[in-house]
């Protein structure tokens, strides 16, 4: 049952969210657009502020949504975090998009929402102060992942 659990939760994280969402509301491809991924801020800077919100619902709910069947399901620790690595992993990799992706930010966010809630607040907290700061989400995405242990 531990494999089942990891390869669906690989297949939901696969799923392209910003590729879908943009090329359902524009009809374009994304990746070839700005930087080229399919993430929230490649999203936010081609599509506007109202698909990039949707994207990052959606990729946040495919780190969430794993880990909290898992957990309610009644599997052993290691199988929950197993599926919440699974998650990221297909939405870096996806299988859908030949293994390419995007950089698992959001689904990773996800994951750590499902698995501890004020570690994601201060990981939460710590992106949006360094964010406002610098301006720069990957640096903000760096610290909020070194803030965690704490």
């Amino acid at each position: 049952m531990a494999l089942a659990v990891i390869i669906v939760s690989y297949l939901i994280g696969a799923i392209p969210t910003g590729l879908i969402v943009v090329r359902l509301l524009t009809g374009e491809d994304i990746r070839r657009h700005g930087s080229g991924n399919i993430g929230t801020v490649n999203v936010l800077r081609v599509a506007g502020t109202g698909t990039a919100v949707v994207v990052l619902a959606v990729d946040i709910l495919k780190g969430m949504v794993p880990v909290m069947l898992a957990v309610r399901m009644g599997f052993p620790s290691w199988t929950v975090v197993a599926g919440g690595l699974a998650a990221i992993a297909g939405h870096n990799w996806s299988v859908f998009l030949n293994f390419q992706g995007g950089k698992g930010i959001a689904t990773s966010f996800g994951v750590l929402l499902a698995l501890s809630w004020p570690a994601a607040a201060v990981a939460g907290a710590v992106w949006v102060v360094a964010v406002a700061i610098t301006r720069y989400s990957s640096l903000g995405s760096l610290l909020a992942v070194v803030s965690v242990p704490l």
